[in-house]
């Protein structure tokens, strides 16, 4: 008798999720996890089946899953999954697509609101120190700027040149541990809270020239991180990275920033904690276009 075939509803659709294509597609398995599968065609580029207890990503399926649900269990023996007319095929397993809400981070374009006040920066130090005590966290970087002692310094400013900046970016990419080494959680960081305000002319050249230096250093870290890397260079953010830079851009109060800061800091062992770190060093680099804007007034 055939085994029965486990039917699983797509929550939602990231904005980087191929849409439909006539032809049937062949995705390779590339890794697996017990909440999450990540699948490629071979270009590079991920797209990650992901468990509805995660919030969205550009490039992922969110998929209701029952209870007991293990990745790792259900695609043993298996290397390939299809997507055809609106389902996704599995071994044993297929998930519905249609119906499925696509979903983007908030757009920054055109915005350019007040520069973030330093007690923003402040306050999310002081929540980065009080989860890193209460989880008992270590990093290769260091997360604020002397702290902790014995991590790598991380130093990135407005105004380095290209020499200062490329140094920087060599010691960050694909540095750390995990699947997603420290560096690169913390470039995507720091990326992410200066993009609303890059039609401020300084700003936008430091963050152009970053990302210049970030794209040729890519082949330096793992594929998963690699993947969240690109997606961060096209502007593109997982959904609690980007609901906390869309909290500091329109400034809401301290409360809900540092609520969307615990948000990120949730997001894998030390991951959303380096990531956090990146934001801090990029209002501190706002800060510095922020001093600059108030002494030509």
């Amino acid at each position: 008798m055939m085994a029965q075939c486990m039917n699983l509803t797509a929550l939602s659709i990231g904005c980087r999720v191929p849409g439909e294509d006539p032809e049937a597609r062949h995705y390779r398995i590339h890794s697996r996890f017990r909440h999450a599968l990540n699948l490629t065609r071979g270009d590079g580029n991920l797209l990650t089946l992901l468990d509805a207890r995660y919030e969205n990503s550009p490039a992922a399926v969110r998929v209701a899953t029952p209870a007991a649900w293990d990745w790792r269990e259900r695609t043993a023996g298996s290397s390939t999954v299809m997507l055809e007319h609106g389902v996704m095929h599995g071994e044993g397993w297929r998930v519905l697509l249609d119906g499925a809400a696509r979903w983007a981070p908030p757009s920054f374009e055109g915005w350019c609101g007040p520069l973030p006040a330093p007690e923003v920066a402040a306050a999310l130090a002081a929540e980065l120190r009080r989860h890193v005590g209460t989880e008992g966290l270590r990093s290769a970087l260091q997360w604020l700027p002397g702290w902790p002692a014995y991590a790598r310094e991380v130093s990135l400013g407005l105004h380095d040149d290209l020499h200062q900046l490329q140094q920087q970016v060599v010691r960050l990419v694909g540095f750390g541990t995990g699947l997603t080494p420290d560096g690169d959680d913390f470039l995507l960081g720091y990326l992410a809270v200066l993009t609303p305000w890059l039609n401020i002319e300084p700003v936008a050249a430091h963050h152009a020239l970053l990302k210049q230096l970030i794209a040729a250093q890519l082949s330096q870290t793992t594929d998963i991180s690699r993947h969240y890397l690109q997606l961060a260079l096209q502007g593109d953010f997982s959904e609690p990275v980007a609901r906390l830079v869309h909290a500091i851009s329109r400034h809401v109060d301290l409360k809900k920033i540092r609520f969307a800061a615990d948000c990120v800091m949730q997001v894998g062992s030390a991951s959303g904690t380096d990531s956090l770190a990146g934001v801090i060093s990029g209002l501190r680099t706002l800060q510095a276009a922020r001093h600059e804007a108030l002494s030509i007034d």
